[in-house]
């Protein structure tokens, strides 16, 4: 069990006797519970301290003044540099102290590690949360797992060259990008600043998440929940011009770089956008001059910057970060293996590597599927294995297919963009069930911990959008007790709750916007609202997206235009769904933008498809990929149209090429299957291509799944075994039990037409037709 010492001042007692009671003797070291009353001696107080994992400093007047307690700091020091206690944890709990103090120690006089708290239930969780770190770490072999860091030299040596130079001239930002993700890129940019000798080794950083949807208000958010200043939580953002925003964000960056600090950003495509432009907000902060010279921000990005941009700014510098080579590979895995203490014979060692791709989320996953099952079993899951980048997700849940709880922790996480695991807790009950499942999903590289500690989650992307696209759902119970937690949210005050938890502050805004609640007008900003708006039209609920796409649009003169962009883009998908004439009003924008009109001629050919209008959004679609042969949501659009039209040669090849694009994607898996399975002749290699895609189906997780495997047997039988009855027999049953209706209403249809038999389609729309979801009506 994690101790903690607390070091105080005898007038700070009363604060104190209450955090040590709650924390309890067994997780702290305190006067009452480790000392003999009045026999305090430096030799107890050091004893003490080698027996402690953390070190909190209750920073007072008097405390700053006394003797026992300057002692404590410098055994405490000693022993930090020594690894015998894990971290200091620095509290001020005087309003008349500030972390500028000169009797505080230098090394511990930094704004982000000194937090002014005077609430004992935030100081107890606090605690308890540095506590958790330490049987986390200890728990496992994150530490050594994290360390290793293998290849790479190319790469490495031109991090060298670019960094250390005759005009000892340095970026200000470094990207390092790769679409996909777990290819080590925050590793890569760590190792390299290690080596370049720009941080040592002990080094955390700063890691702050920024999504598609997102813009300069939560990154002065974010920055502002690691260093906390009560004064940007009283600014109204939403009026603040971008200019105003920016310099609010520069004065924020300032302080961490003034303590010699390198910002990580996980960029989803906000920083650095799918076209490769560098979004102007950021672009002007990082143009700085107080940031010349010197590396300030880290940025692990999805997209290549545009190289134009690099060449006007000239302080970034832009790594690739490619698979790992055959023998890094190999190291790595070798290396983890021997982490893990997993021992397996050279040929066994030979068999899992002839599968490895060089994607270090791949050997991650590998090694641990051997550890937490074994050899015969992980030899089993060989084509998971394979196809991991491909379908990551299905592999983790097929991984935790035997382990509810972990599943159900896995959609909590994907609710929420960042989570405090306090929350967690307070979802699902059980402490440490909830520590060893975590413990668990972080050894798969699940997900990363954000900001400072290990307290934000942030799940990986791929992982949340497919819960997402699957519509998983918690069990009535933890579904139960999240609807409760949402309705004490809605009821406490949003400018308490920004500054003591930014993820349950995240969520009651989400929560109030779909319960048609008003927001303050101060946090009415755009990643939060289009967050709401594309929730709503993932809901069906479009006349909702437009109204909140309507109010933005509305106040966009204090945005960034690349985030109301966004906004315009949402309206327009949601004006098309309902044939909303509005949808006219904002099209023009999109044409010749950044000189192309490839979203122009999508979002015409969107509204065209949702007006029936087939051979108008044909031609819209082929426009697109006139200008970008590989836009695969023009692709998919296109299998619609075509299969709408009952074009299923046509249709045939877009869908194959789609399915194995996105394999997890089971409406993709379907229509490629209603496609082949028409063809006039079928071949042996197109019945196992038709197996291979029921077998697909039935594996997924998807809350459609059933339904569209049971009519994609009713097609099987039909068109490839010719039973007509066995057919009918499937599709009906499907009709009678199935939620998802439209499927087989479809297909019986469809066959009952090619047998002739009217009758049949007359029954099928007098007993079905009125219970088939339209929504539905779409692959």
């Amino acid at each position: 069990m994690a101790k903690a010492f607390l070091s105080h001042s005898s007038t700070d007692k009363n604060l104190i006797e209450k955090i040590a009671t709650q924390l309890g003797r067994n997780n702290c070291h305190y006067d009452r519970f480790t000392f003999e009353v009045g026999n305090v001696t430096l030799e107890e107080i050091i004893t003490a301290l080698d027996n402690s994992d953390i070190f909190v400093l209750f920073i007072s007047e008097t405390a700053l003044e006394s003797k026992w307690v300057k002692e404590e700091i410098t055994k405490a020091k000693k022993n930090l540099d020594r690894g015998i206690i894990d971290r200091i944890y620095p509290i001020i709990i005087d309003g008349n102290i500030t972390y500028k103090d000169p009797r505080i120690p230098k090394w511990i006089r930094r704004p982000y590690n000194l937090q002014k708290l005077d609430n004992e239930v935030l100081i107890l969780r606090k605690i308890k949360q540095a506590l958790r770190e330490v049987e986390f770490k200890r728990n496992s072999k994150n530490r050594e797992l994290n360390d290793l860091f293998v290849g790479r030299h190319d790469l490495s040596a031109e991090f060298e060259r670019k960094i250390i130079n005759i005009d000892n001239k340095k970026p200000t930002c470094v990207v390092a990008y790769n679409y996909f993700e777990g290819m080590g890129r925050r590793t890569f940019l760590k190792n390299a600043l290690i080596k370049t000798n720009i941080v040592n080794k002990l080094y955390e950083p700063e890691i702050i998440p920024i999504d598609s949807k997102e813009s300069i208000e939560d990154f002065i958010y974010k920055l502002n929940l690691i260093n906390p200043d009560e004064d940007i939580y009283k600014k109204d953002l939403a009026i603040a011009t971008v200019n105003e925003k920016v310099e609010i964000a520069k004065n924020l960056v300032k302080t961490f770089i003034d303590n010699n600090e390198i910002l990580f950003i996980v960029d989803e495509g906000s920083l650095i956008l799918p076209n490769n432009k560098i979004v102007d907000w950021f672009e002007k902060l990082i143009a700085s001059k107080e940031f010349e010279n010197q590396i300030c921000f880290c940025i692990i990005s999805k997209f290549k910057p545009d190289g134009f941009q690099i060449l006007k700014l000239g302080n970034i510098e832009v790594f690739r970060i490619p698979e790992l080579s055959k023998t890094d590979t190999t190291t790595l895995f070798l290396q983890y293996l021997n982490t893990l203490d997993i021992q397996i014979t050279a040929q066994d060692k030979t068999f899992f590597l002839d599968h490895l791709k060089g994607l270090p989320a791949q050997v991650i996953y590998t090694a641990q599927l051997i550890a937490h099952t074994n050899l015969l079993e992980a030899k089993k899951h060989i084509e998971d294995i394979v196809e991991y980048s491909d379908l990551m997700a299905l592999s983790i849940f097929e991984f935790f297919k035997n382990d509810e709880f972990a599943q159900q922790l896995l959609i909590i996480l994907s609710k929420f963009e960042i989570i405090n695991i306090e929350y967690i807790y307070k979802i699902l009950g059980d402490e440490n069930a909830v520590n060893d499942s975590v413990q668990s999903l972080y050894d798969l590289s699940v997900f990363n911990f954000m900001f400072s500690g290990f307290e934000y989650i942030k799940l990986n992307t791929g992982i949340s959008d497919y819960i997402s696209r699957s519509r998983l759902t918690l069990k009535s119970d933890y579904n139960n007790r999240l609807k409760q937690l949402v309705t004490e949210s809605l009821s406490k005050d949003l400018d308490s709750q920004i500054q003591t938890d930014y993820s349950e502050f995240l969520f009651t805004l989400q929560n109030m916007i779909h319960n048609g609640i008003n927001i303050p007008s101060k946090y009415f900003l755009p990643s939060f609202v289009i967050k709401s708006v594309v929730r709503e039209y993932g809901n069906g609920k479009y006349d909702i997206a437009i109204n909140l796409s309507s109010q933005l649009l509305e106040t966009s003169n204090h945005f960034d235009e690349q985030i109301i962009r966004e906004a315009r883009y949402w309206f327009c998908l949601a004006c098309s769904r309902l044939q909303n004439d509005k949808f006219f009003d904002e099209i023009n924008y999109f044409k010749n933008e950044y000189g192309s009109n490839k979203d122009y001629y999508f979002l015409l050919g969107f509204y065209y498809r949702n007006g029936n209008q087939m051979d108008e959004a044909e031609d819209f679609y082929l426009k697109v990929l006139e200008i970008d042969k590989d836009h695969s949501k023009t692709k998919r659009e296109l299998v619609n149209v075509y299969l709408k039209q009952g074009d299923y040669i046509k249709a045939l090849n877009l869908a194959e090429e789609n399915f194995y694009r996105f394999r997890t994607n089971i409406l993709h898996a379907q229509a490629y299957f209603t496609c082949l399975v028409k063809k006039y002749k079928l071949t042996s290699n197109d019945v196992a291509e038709l197996d291979m895609l029921l077998e697909t189906v039935k594996k997924s997780f998807n809350k459609k799944a059933q339904d569209i495997h049971r009519t994609m047997q009713g097609e099987y039988e039909f068109y490839v075994n010719h039973k007509l009855d066995k057919a009918i027999k499937l599709l009906t049953l499907s009709l009678q039990l199935d939620k998802h209706k439209n499927y087989a209403f479809r297909s019986l249809k469809e066959i009952y037409r090619k047998m002739d038999m009217q009758n049949a389609i007359d029954n099928l729309y007098r007993d079905f037709a009125n219970k088939v979801d339209t929504e539905d009506d779409e692959y």
